[in-house]
């Protein structure tokens, strides 16, 4: 406790001089070794099947060793303390699999919009880990962490793909969480036309009540290390905020919970946001099979007539459907004409493929910081991050103004690589950035001794997009992947 506060001032007393430095940043929050081979279940509970890691969950298993890959029925919450999901990875490294996709729920996702209650994992309760594990096809979120006692959990070594909504989100006054070493992907809410699945949601209240305490905010920061987003339908990291008068009168009554603190480092992200990966296009036109796991292709083969979702199956494996150079817009043509009278249902109504994607609510950004309600105390830390290849913003602003620390960032093939107009620069170090279609719009400096500009880093495109392929190679193989890239880089 002692040392935390000390971090604290030492904080603040660097905020003021503009001299910080990165060591209250990491604060020995080190990855795990995702090649970790050896485990003893000696010490917990070890599950093959849905019943049993339920039953071990309802009875307050401390630690629960999930063996193998499991077919749930239903979604599963840890509202206790101290509970731990394990995967044992197989002898090839590959991790076990909680496929999710005919989960009981409440709602029916393919008419209609899911909630809290259809998300695969939930953490309502404190100090609780899941690790070594994928979470797939939830009919909301992979996991979500919610409420003002989902306190210091941990998410480690998972892989979160193909859910409904966002692959992680943490909200309602949940704080305090450390995500280490998770790939968020592919994931996307058709209903609301691909708004909402961000691969990283820490939103709507992820931190404590109304403060100015330094101490406070740093103890229920959210950390991030060594996590990938590639994509998802909306932003690869989300910390939106809503105005306190449209909160809850339970959070209100204290001032709302905020999304003070957020931390990334080694983290990187890429191609989120667009409707051209959701539905398909950006694989055909790539020469890539049809990855039939995506959210709306799962829906489109819900809705359709089975003849002409396997005519569009044996299209899209033949490249019949048009030329590998078509446009999006032909394509999406194409495809209106092989399902016909196929309509999608959404938030805004029933819709054609080439209807949907003219309403697309996905927002293609890479690490978004905020929202105009954002409180101006707020703080972001970046180290070793890395955005690109987004429609619109590798990092973003988005209206909010806050303390900004970044080191060793490079952006590029964005919009915009640097939209932080309105943010303060306390640390602004290394930061790259090349390709951006339009120019960066950068933070003021918050100390004299500060320069904030942007040196061309485009040396560093080819290593940056080697790593992201073999990324998303091990990710498909059911795996995660040890990378040196940063070490490399900075």
């Amino acid at each position: 406790m002692k040392y935390k506060k000390a971090l604290a001032l030492l904080t603040l007393i660097s905020i003021c001089s503009g001299t910080y430095t990165m060591s209250a940043f990491a604060d020995n929050i080190s990855s795990p070794n995702v090649y970790e081979q050896n485990f003893s279940v000696s010490d917990g509970t070890a599950v093959t099947t849905y019943d049993e890691l339920s039953e071990a969950i309802n009875n307050k298993d401390e630690k629960i060793y999930i063996m193998n890959s499991i077919e749930m029925k239903d979604g599963i919450q840890l509202s206790g303390s101290n509970q731990s999901l394990i995967g044992v990875p197989s002898e090839d490294g590959k991790l076990p699999v909680l496929n999710f996709e005919n989960m009981k729920g409440e709602n029916d996702i393919v008419k209609g919009k899911s909630s809290d209650k259809d998300v695969a994992v939930r953490i309502s309760g404190p100090d609780n880990e899941v690790k070594n594990l994928i979470i797939e096809k939830g009919h909301d979120n992979g996991i979500l962490i919610k409420g003002t006692k989902a306190l210091n959990n941990k998410v480690t070594n998972c892989i979160l793909r193909y859910n409904n909504d966002s692959g992680l989100q943490i909200t309602g006054g949940a704080r305090g969480s450390i995500i280490k070493s998770v790939y968020s992907y592919r994931n996307c809410d058709v209903f609301t036309l691909g708004g909402n699945a961000d691969g990283f949601a820490i939103k709507l209240g992820a931190g404590p009540s109304k403060t100015t305490d330094l101490f406070e905010i740093l103890e229920n920061r959210n950390v991030f290390k060594d996590c990938y987003a590639w994509e998802n339908s909306d932003d690869a990291w989300d910390s939106f905020d809503k105005e306190l008068k449209d909160l809850s009168e339970e959070f209100q009554a204290v001032g709302g919970y905020w999304t003070y603190r957020n931390d990334y480092e080694n983290c990187m992200c890429w191609n989120n946001g667009t409707a051209k990966n959701a539905i398909g296009y950006t694989d055909y036109i790539s020469g890539v099979s049809l990855d039939e796991n995506l959210p709306f292709i799962r829906r489109l083969k819900a809705i359709s007539p089975e003849g002409v979702y396997n005519d569009f199956v044996k299209a899209y494996k033949d490249k019949t459907i048009c030329t590998l150079s078509a446009s999006f817009e032909n394509y999406c043509k194409e495809l209106d004409n092989i399902f016909g009278s196929v309509k999608i249902p959404t938030s805004k109504g029933e819709f054609t493929i080439s209807e949907f994607v003219e309403n697309w609510g996905g927002n293609p950004n890479g690490f978004k910081f905020g929202s105009k309600f954002t409180q101006p105390n707020s703080l972001r830390y970046t180290k070793n991050c890395i955005a690109f290849d987004h429609e619109k913003y590798g990092f973003d602003k988005n209206n909010s103004g806050a303390s900004l620390f970044a080191e060793n960032c490079i952006s590029f093939g964005n919009k915009i690589n640097y939209h932080l107009l309105d943010y303060t620069a306390y640390k602004w170090e290394n930061i790259q950035g090349f390709d951006g279609t339009e120019n960066d719009d950068l933070p003021k400096a918050g100390a004299d001794n500060i320069s904030v500009s942007v040196t061309d880093g485009s040396s560093h495109e080819e290593i940056i997009r080697k790593t992201s392929k073999d990324i998303i190679e091990n990710a498909f193989n059911n795996k995660t992947t040890e990378t040196k890239l940063f070490d490399t880089l900075f």
